[in-house]
C-alpha cells in the first residue's frame, strides 16, 4: 500500500454565493474528509448526499460535484447540504483509493450517520467505482444508514444498469430526484 501523500486533484473552485461550508478532515495532512457542511438557509431542512470519495471541495472551496449537488438541494428547497462519501480519502483519481492503506477512513461510518441523523433527505450518487477495493462500499454505506434507523427513504437521480446511483457529474441538471431500493433498477 502506498504511503505517499494524498492528492486531492484539482484546486478548490468558489461555492455559489451565500454558502458557508464547514469540514471535518483528520490527519496526517487532511487526507481524509469525513464531512462537509454547507448551509445557505438555517431555517430550511436539511439534505444529504453520499457519494464515492471526496477530491478538492472542502472548507477551502468546492468542485464541480458538489456546486452541482448544491443547485439541487437549493432548487428542492434545503438550506444545508451534507457531504459524505463511502471512502473518506481524498484523491480525484479514485484508481488512488486501490493504493492507500484505509480508504474508508477509521472515522468515517460515525460522520456518516451523525450527517444522517441531521438530514431530513439522502441523495445517493456514489456510482460505479474504478477502484475494485471500493466495488459494493457506497451499497455498504448506504445499506448502514438504512440499518442506523432513522427513517430515511434513499433517493438517486438516475440509476446505472446495474443498480447503482449514477454519479451527479454525470446527470441532467432538470432530472428529479427517484426513490432507490437496493439491489433495484
Amino acid at each position: 500500500m502506498s504511503s505517499t501523500p494524498h492528492d486531492p486533484g484539482t484546486r478548490p473552485i468558489p461555492y455559489p454565493a451565500g454558502v458557508v461550508p464547514t469540514a471535518v478532515y483528520s490527519a496526517p495532512v487532511d487526507c481524509y474528509r469525513y464531512a462537509l457542511k454547507l448551509t445557505w438557509d438555517e431555517k430550511l431542512p436539511a439534505m444529504m448526499a453520499l457519494m464515492m470519495n471526496p477530491s478538492a471541495a472542502g472548507h477551502e472551496g468546492s468542485d464541480s460535484t458538489v456546486n452541482k449537488v448544491i443547485r439541487c438541494a437549493m432548487r428542492w428547497g434545503y438550506g444545508t447540504l451534507y457531504v459524505g462519501n463511502s471512502a473518506a480519502y481524498r484523491c480525484k483519481d479514485q484508481s488512488l483509493l486501490d493504493t492507500v492503506q484505509d480508504p474508508r477512513g477509521p472515522l468515517n461510518d460515525q460522520h456518516l450517520a451523525e450527517m444522517a441523523g441531521k438530514s431530513d433527505f439522502i441523495l445517493l450518487g456514489y456510482g460505479k467505482p474504478k477502484a475494485a477495493r471500493m466495488q459494493g462500499a457506497g451499497l455498504d454505506a448506504a445499506m448502514k444508514l438504512v440499518a442506523a434507523g432513522h427513517g430515511h427513504k434513499m433517493h438517486a437521480l438516475v440509476l446505472n444498469g446495474d443498480g447503482t446511483p449514477r454519479h451527479p457529474l454525470y446527470v441532467r441538471n432538470s432530472v428529479e430526484p427517484v426513490r432507490w431500493v437496493p439491489g433495484g433498477r
